[in-house]
């Protein structure tokens, strides 16, 4: 990672630390199926965390396809583990699913996500 990518990285954690709020994200991996059994295995939860700035899409963005009434933008720090779709994410007590990930990245370091998730 070179220098500006880090200090683009400690500046963007430095303000969604400050503005923003605590955001955690729960990966659920379903267990192995055994076809000998018929059942599947444990899943196990990856959780991490971050900081994030919630934003209400405008009404212009909302066309009831890919961006629907109540969805949020939400801007997140670079974190331990990238988010992914599907990934759970408590905000404000609500638990909501991550639809879509927008990665801004500086020579190949993640540096922000825009994410869009719904309830």
């Amino acid at each position: 990672m070179s220098t500006f990518s880090n200090e683009m990285d400690a500046l963007a954690l430095e303000l969604l630390t400050e503005f923003g709020e605590a955001v955690s994200f729960t990966r659920t991996t379903e267990g192995a199926y055994d076809s000998a059994t018929g059942t599947t295995g444990t899943s196990s939860d990856l959780v991490f965390t971050g900081f994030g700035s919630p934003q209400d899409y405008d009404t212009k963005d909302i066309d009831g396809l890919l961006v629907e009434e109540g969805d949020v933008k939400l801007y997140v720090n670079a974190t331990s583990t990238s988010p992914a779709r599907g990934d759970a994410v408590t905000l404000d007590s609500k638990v909501y699913r991550v639809m879509r990930v927008r990665r801004f990245a500086i020579n190949s370091a993640d540096v922000l996500y825009e994410l869009q998730i719904r309830i």
